[in-house]
């Protein structure tokens, strides 16, 4: 898998994370003012504290060079290097790792589609080629060598191993992907087992019929040697001819059951040989499921970082707004004081989002020099909540499905690092990822509904939440909306202020990935 880094110069400006979501908030449930203080400061102040959240959090899965990198990034003086990171530096910063990881693919045999693919970005060598390669064309030729894969083994398949492959031609990619990475090998076990048992009872039934027929000889050479004894020369002849047939048909079976024998060892040393590699494609699974809880781990901490810094920026902006109202000070001022606050407590989190990217570059750094992998190990092999009791009350799952559409968007943005780390896990994440931006919407939707039944349909708390809703789906269907007031600069700025409101997801986030 692999990152998909937005090369837009606008990039940052679609970045809606909690920060973009909780000032636009603050905004709507205040007056006219805060809103163009909004447009004015807040805003970008807040996207920029986005884009440092997202960061940071990059710097917290990624290889030590591109967390050393974002390390640079976050402690630079420019205020845009941040958002120049995500757009553009990670891919230069990701370029050996990148490197090393497409080389390490033509050591497990790829198919020739996989292979020209290779051969093709080592060739180019840019960063841009080689992230390419992970971005799309790593998908891509895994598709067309799984295909080809999978019809070659249904042309020479068992009967278990037949039936998956048939299914797997008639369905999408992924089937074809699993069933090449591992159901293969689990089928064929089942198709070797059972020429095993099946070659065993043959095996035996030969046997038996040797054993028959070595008797018939035996009774025959005895009617014959009756029969000399008697003086009986035709019946002696008889009796021999009947002892030689059985003795060939003993004989016959005898190498029947032989034949069967070593049927059966072979096949049970392939059943072995495919349990082998059943082996190996689950610890290969087991390997990306713990990369992708290790990023839901970590997007979930940043999902709670995030909001709780955010929320703690917005209460220090009320209390500075409160107090200056309280203090006989017009709007403009009270908005102007809030501004302010909000920035004063943006600064704090800048320092301990550097102060965090530090520590985890210099980890991933001790990480890599003492050959120790934090991501493929046993607490990684689940996805850790906290401990707060979700049936409680509406309030606490208004917070969940806000926090948890921040972190459906930072998850975004993990499930990709997690192929420059692990590419074969690349084709089973890839398509998890692209959905990851609906949910946020569905979330922030879900948050709304949880905000009324906490605080009532008619409290403000209820309005802001579902203000942001429904702004939300204006901007996505603003065209008209727009159009019908004339696309005014105000007008297209509160659209934007909407948007921001119920997608956390960012631009270059939804676009993310390695």
């Amino acid at each position: 898998m692999e990152i998909h880094y937005s090369t837009s110069g606008t990039g940052s400006s679609n970045s809606h994370g909690t920060w973009s979501r909780e000032a636009a908030r603050f905004a709507l449930a205040g007056t006219d003012t805060d809103v163009h203080a909004w447009i004015d400061t807040d805003r970008a102040v807040a996207q920029g504290q986005d884009d440092r959240e997202t960061v940071l959090y990059l710097a917290q899965i990624s290889s030590p060079t591109i967390a050393e990198a974002a390390r640079k990034a976050l402690e630079s003086d420019a205020s845009d290097a941040p958002t120049t990171f995500l757009e553009s530096g990670a891919i230069q910063a990701a370029a050996d790792d990148n490197r090393v990881q497409i080389s390490r693919i033509l050591t497990t045999e790829p198919g020739t589609a996989v292979r020209r693919a290779v051969t093709a970005a080592l060739d180019d060598g840019s960063p841009k080629a080689l992230h390419t390669f992970f971005n799309s064309g790593y998908q891509e030729a895994l598709k067309e060598d799984d295909a080809v894969a999978t019809a070659s083994i249904l042309a020479k398949a068992g009967p278990y191993t037949k039936a998956h492959a048939e299914a797997a031609m008639e369905g999408p990619a992924w089937i074809r992907r699993n069933f090449v990475a591992s159901v293969q090998y689990k089928t064929a076990q089942l198709d070797h087992d059972s020429a095993t048992h099946i070659a065993a009872i043959r095996g035996a039934i030969a046997a038996a019929a040797k054993v028959a027929h070595k008797a018939q000889e035996v009774a025959a050479r005895a009617q014959e040697a009756a029969a000399k004894a008697r003086d009986a020369a035709q019946d002696a002849l008889e009796w021999a001819d009947k002892a030689t047939k059985s003795s060939d048909r003993a004989a016959s079976y005898a190498k029947e059951a032989k034949d069967n024998a070593d049927a059966a060892d072979k096949s049970a040393a392939a059943a072995q040989a495919s349990a082998n590699e059943a082996k190996k494609a689950a610890a290969t699974a087991r390997s990306a499921a713990r990369s992708a809880n290790f990023s839901a781990n970590r997007a979930l901490n940043a999902a709670r970082r995030a909001t709780a810094s955010a929320n703690s920026a917005q209460a220090a902006a009320a209390s500075a707004r409160a107090s200056a109202i309280q203090a006989g000070k017009d709007a403009r001022t009270a908005a102007v004081a809030a501004s302010q606050a909000r920035t004063i407590a943006a600064a704090k989190r800048q320092a301990e989002i550097a102060a965090a990217a530090r520590a985890a570059a210099e980890a991933a750094k001790k990480a890599r020099e003492s050959g120790k992998n934090p991501i493929d190990t046993p607490e990684n092999d689940q996805v850790k909540g906290d401990d707060t009791p979700w049936w409680r009350d509406a309030g606490w799952w208004a917070n969940a499905t806000n926090w948890a559409s921040i972190g459906t968007g930072f998850l975004s943005a993990g499930l990709g690092i997690v192929g420059l780390i692990f590419p074969p896990a690349a084709p089973i994440l890839e398509p998890i990822a692209g959905g990851l931006a609906i949910a946020s919407v569905a979330l922030g939707g879900i948050s709304a509904l949880f905000t009324g039944i906490e605080h009532g349909f008619t409290s403000s708390e209820f309005w802001a939440s579902a203000g942001s809703a429904a702004l939300g789906l204006i901007t996505f269907g603003q065209s008209k909306w727009i159009g019908a007031v004339g696309g005014s600069k105000v007008v297209t700025k509160i659209t934007q202020f909407g948007h921001d409101l119920v997608s956390p997801v960012t631009g270059l986030l939804g676009s993310l990935g390695f």
